[in-house]
């Protein structure tokens, strides 16, 4: 209610000043007069200007307070969005530590599994013997037989042991 006296006042010392009688009578323009110096504002239009632009400072005031509010309360938001952001690449992180401890555990892991496999194959080529340049078709349709009586024959023919058994065979 205290605002609307307020502004009531405000318009009427808006239309005193352009409806102020002049000297000779008429209405003149108060702000013309007064820059001719003629017209010299009572105390009580004074005090009426300066309650006015009080209610336009403090207007002003109020919406610079909301403005200064509204952000501060953006102001905490982005402070919270940051605040779980910090917290959500510190877990990655952690994560991430964890991770690489793992895949450094497995490629250890692996580099083990290559040697043994490697000394694996190794030595099954050791234990084998490869025989090469029988003619296509000589072993006939069971190769142990054919290839046991070859090298007993082999063997033989070196003076050595004839005691000797195929555990297994196959063709490359």
């Amino acid at each position: 209610m205290g605002n609307d006296r307020s502004m009531r006042v405000a318009q009427q010392t808006k239309m005193d000043q352009f409806t102020a009688p002049s000297a000779s009578g008429g209405l003149q323009s108060a702000e013309g007069e007064a820059q001719r110096g003629t017209i010299k504002p009572s105390g009580a239009q004074t005090l009426v200007a300066i309650e006015a632009s009080g209610l336009v400072l403090q207007a002003k005031i109020e919406a610079i307070a909301l403005d200064a509010n509204l952000l501060r309360t953006d102001l905490c938001k982005v402070a919270e969005r940051s605040l779980e952001t910090e917290s959500q690449v510190t877990e990655m992180q952690e994560d991430v530590s964890h991770l690489k401890a793992t895949v450094m555990a497995l490629e250890t892991h692996s580099s083990k599994m290559e040697a043994w496999l490697e000394d694996a194959e190794g030595r099954s080529y050791r234990c084998n013997l490869r025989f090469l340049g029988f003619p296509e078709g000589a072993e006939g349709s069971k190769p142990e037989v054919f290839l046991d009586k070859w090298i007993v024959k082999a063997l033989l023919s070196a003076n050595l042991s004839t005691f000797l058994t195929l555990e297994s065979m196959r063709r490359s």
